[in-house]
């Protein structure tokens, strides 16, 4: 590093670094969310060294961020914090939802002072469990593009190795040691994960980077550069991304494969040297691929259940009107971000007790409105705002070149994606899936402005 230290702007090799090495400490590490795994404590204490390294390098950490950024970075970092501060015993039992405690530390005599939230341990959790993806947006916020597409490349790699591990656990059966997580689905493919719908629609964003990558090839070649050899290699990645989608046995990533597929088709569309004959042919042997997987996966012993599971052993559909009670029950102050758990429990009806519990609301949207009560609404709602004003800047007008179109056209793709997951499941909770969403936020930040994403990790040795 420079004896001069990092300017403004200019974070140079060594915040790179940091940036990569959160990015892959994530990935491997990241794909848990349960409270009794210690693995995700790694890249949350890597995202803490990044900020260190950001702010020794006196670096101007959120330069050139809109107003909306900065609300919804504010309301995501301050709610937690905020639930945890002590209130007055008189003050916390008059929350809705307090009569319970209330009563029992009346009759016990004594009146402590104890924080907004139920679960203090639990909230205290969910704010570290933001840092990965605030360090990484941080960071991709004012990296170039050159660094983006370099840690596109991370989380590639990342997806196809989680592919690969995920068809040698289904290969090695469920007492496999390569499941890595004691509670997992060992009937399925997860990867690097815990959970195979984490895995399913954490591949189909790496379709969408693989496309990406391949779009990038076959624009910047050359009339003498060989095509069929990157071509053949894409195909067979993109064939192990997609067995490893099916052997996940995700409903929700069968649709995220092909919501990722049909936006790729639309990248090649514009790319050079392919005809609509080689595009016609690619559409075909996808979907001979897929059926012919379905095919066999349907023959598989207990596949029929686990796809009706959704609605009849969890019954996630059926818990939306209790959803709806805890939502009006705690408002407008929530139970406390993280304490879903324990207070559905007391919301469980006993016609619905069964031997699994509901660790999560399996729609994010609702959780966070039961556990942060107005302050989720009002984020959820600037959020909504922000993405969409970015969406348009990005489908309807966009600036910029080429390169940078489509970049931001995949980073809205993935993100359309795990939004949409988020409805049926609880993907952004785990570092991997939430420090990826936030480079792909990061790069939509800049839509608007009609350029590339600033350059910030040039080397010291420019001469200014």
């Amino acid at each position: 590093m420079s004896n001069q230290g990092l300017r403004e702007h200019d974070l140079g090799p060594v915040a790179f670094r940091a940036t990569a090495l959160l990015f892959v400490v994530a990935l491997l590490f990241g794909g848990a969310t349960r409270l009794d795994v210690l693995v995700p404590i790694i890249p949350r204490l890597v995202a803490i060294a990044l900020i260190l390294v950001l702010l020794a390098g006196r670096v101007r950490l959120f330069a050139g961020w809109s107003i909306w950024e900065r609300l919804i970075w504010a309301l995501l970092l301050a709610t937690p914090l905020l639930q945890l501060i002590p209130m007055p015993f008189d003050m916390w039992t008059a929350l809705p939802g307090r009569s319970y405690p209330a009563q029992l530390f009346t009759t016990l005599g004594i009146a402590p002072a104890e924080p907004l939230s139920m679960t203090p341990d639990r909230t205290l959790n969910a704010f570290f469990a933001l840092l990965p993806a605030f360090a990484g947006y941080i960071a991709c916020r004012i990296a170039d593009s050159e660094q983006q597409r370099s840690l596109f490349q991370i989380t590639l790699v990342a997806a196809l190795v989680s592919a690969v591990l995920g068809l040698a656990q289904v290969t090695s059966g469920a007492g496999s040691a390569l499941y890595f997580y004691r509670i997992t689905n060992s009937d399925s493919a997860v990867g690097l994960f815990s959970n195979a719908n984490h895995l399913a629609s954490f591949l189909a964003a790496g379709m969408l980077l693989l496309a990406y990558f391949v779009y990038s090839r076959l624009e910047n070649r050359t009339s003498r550069t060989p095509i069929r050899g990157p071509l053949l290699v894409a195909g067979i990645a993109l064939l192990v991304l997609a067995g490893a989608i099916l052997l996940s046995q995700s409903r929700a990533g069968f649709a995220f494969a092909g919501v990722a597929v049909i936006a790729s088709l639309m990248i090649f569309r514009g790319a050079t040297g392919l005809r609509r004959k080689a595009l016609a042919v690619i559409v075909m042997v996808l979907a001979a691929g897929a059926v012919a997987g379905y095919i066999w996966l349907a023959s598989r012993p207990g596949f029929a259940d686990n796809m009706v599971r959704y609605g009849s052993e969890e019954g996630r559909l059926q818990t939306a009107p209790t959803f709806w009670r805890m939502i009006q029950d705690l408002f407008p102050f929530g139970s406390g971000l993280g304490s879903f758990d324990p207070v559905y429990r007391g919301y469980e009806q006993a016609s619905r007790l069964i031997y699994n519990y509901l660790n999560n609301a399996h729609n994010d949207y609702a959780q966070l409105l039961i556990e942060a009560g107005l302050v989720a609404a009002l984020g959820l709602a600037v959020f909504a705002a922000w993405w969409l004003r970015q969406s348009w800047a990005i489908m309807v007008k966009p600036r910029g070149n080429g390169a940078d179109i489509v970049m931001r056209r995949v980073a809205w793709t993935i993100t359309f994606i795990f939004l949409a997951h988020a409805l049926v499941d609880y993907p952004l909770r785990g570092a991997a899936i939430s420090l990826l969403f936030a480079q792909c936020c990061a790069i939509l930040a800049t839509a608007a402005q009609g350029r590339g994403v600033q350059s910030s990790f040039a080397h010291h040795g420019n001469g200014e």
